[in-house]
């Protein structure tokens, strides 16, 4: 339950970063603005991580820094970039509608890639995002 809660917490507070992203992209432009998010998260996300885990900071392996620094190509800079530009571009409830897709391509690639199975409530539910998204975007 706790991870349910997590999660719900995570989604309030990305819905939130977008609403921020677009009253400061009124302001500068997607790139100033996605270095200064990505600057102020690392800041805080090093100081929590030390706080809580001192132990796993110093200890960490080769592959869990590689597969960290992959992780962090892909979502941090590339993605918060694209973002800050879609929502600069076409607003914050179509954007973020389109990055709500984020589920159909983790859903595929765990799939592919890790073996995880295909269930009919993941069907329905990957169904209904692409219906969300279709009546979203066919909206003029």
């Amino acid at each position: 339950m706790i991870g349910v809660v997590l999660a719900l917490t995570a989604s309030v507070g990305f819905g939130a970063d977008v609403l921020f992203a677009r009253l400061g992209l009124q302001h500068i432009g997607a790139g100033p603005g996605t270095l200064i998010s990505l600057t102020v998260s690392m800041v805080v996300t090093v100081i929590i991580a030390t706080l809580l885990h001192p132990r796993d900071m110093v200890g960490i392996s080769g592959t869990a820094l590689a597969l960290a620094f992959i992780v962090a190509l892909l979502s941090c800079p590339i993605g918060r970039l694209l973002s800050f530009t879609g929502v600069r571009l076409v607003g914050i409830s179509r954007s973020s509608t389109i990055v709500g897709a984020t589920p159909l391509f983790a859903t595929a690639m765990a799939v592919a890639l890790t073996g995880e199975s295909v269930s009919l409530p993941l069907l329905l539910g990957s169904a209904s995002i692409i219906g969300g998204m279709t009546l979203i975007l066919s909206q003029r």
